[in-house]
């Protein structure tokens, strides 16, 4: 048996970060990242099976040749958006964040196969070629709302949205003779988007190194699918919760200090 295999991977990463600093009451930071890949691989097997006649000689059984070729792309983008504003009352402020993102993959995977038996000089030949692409399309946003009663009592208003639109579909060709040939039993493509909407609010106490927080959010989120293969189906749901949270701090991260912490979500289903 002799074996041979050749392997890339090949990664470059951008990350960035600006801050403006509008004025005292206005600031606004960007934060854009960028990852884009690209892998390839080669692997090739000759192998022989037999019987030994003499100390020398073998004589084959069977023959086998196996090719296979993977070559894939991958693109990762996001731009993080952060703006933040104090109002002229004391305590009062807002923030807002918006993360736009897109991921992009796609691969074309090359198997041939081929299998001779010399007792009957027949050959079991396997050539297919496999491309598969996924994409992603996303968004997320939160805004919060900050509001001091007084030094000691304060109200927090939150929203939080977010968008995910996903493709995937997987191709699996086979060869027949003088043609390749969709394999609609081992291919798939499949369309989903899930959306998630949570407003909420927390009542925020602080005496001394003591503070606390407790609120609770209410959350409604869909979920819809669109599958072509193997099988054609729909997939439509929606879901309703409500998320409450709380937690206890005591002292400053430069002494020692204590946390609890009490928090409720939900997972987006992959």
């Amino acid at each position: 048996e002799k074996s041979h295999k050749i392997s890339d991977n090949i990664n470059h990463r951008i990350n960035g970060r600006l801050q403006w600093n509008i004025n005292e009451k206005n600031k606004l930071i960007l934060q854009p990242r960028v990852t884009v890949q690209n892998n390839s691989r080669n692997d090739t097997i000759d192998a022989v099976t037999g019987v030994e006649s003499s100390l020398t000689t073998l004589v084959p059984i069977s023959k086998l040749n196996n090719r296979q070729d993977e070559n894939g792309d991958a693109l990762n983008a996001s731009l993080e958006i952060d703006y933040m504003h104090a109002f002229e009352k004391p305590g009062r402020s807002i923030a807002i964040e918006f993360i736009p993102s897109f991921r992009n993959k796609g691969g074309i995977n090359n198997l041939a196969n081929n299998l001779l038996l010399e007792s009957s000089s027949s050959a079991v030949l396997t050539d297919q070629i496999i491309s598969s692409t996924s994409g992603n399309l996303s968004y997320s946003t939160e805004i919060e709302f900050t509001e001091m009663i007084d030094s000691i009592n304060g109200i927090e208003f939150e929203y939080q949205s977010d968008f995910n639109q996903n493709s995937s579909e997987r191709l699996n060709e086979f060869y027949d003779f003088s043609d390749y040939y969709l394999d609609t039993l081992l291919s798939n493509r499949y369309i989903n988007g899930y959306y998630r909407h949570a407003l909420g609010a927390q009542y925020q106490y602080k005496m001394g190194k003591w503070r606390m927080d407790v609120g609770a959010y209410g959350q409604i989120a869909g979920l819809d699918g669109d599958q072509s293969f193997p099988y054609p189906e729909i997939i439509q749901r929606e879901f309703f919760n409500v998320l409450p949270r709380a937690s206890i701090r005591y002292g400053d991260h430069r002494s020692s200090h204590f946390r609890l912490f009490y928090r409720t979500n939900t997972n987006a289903p992959d």
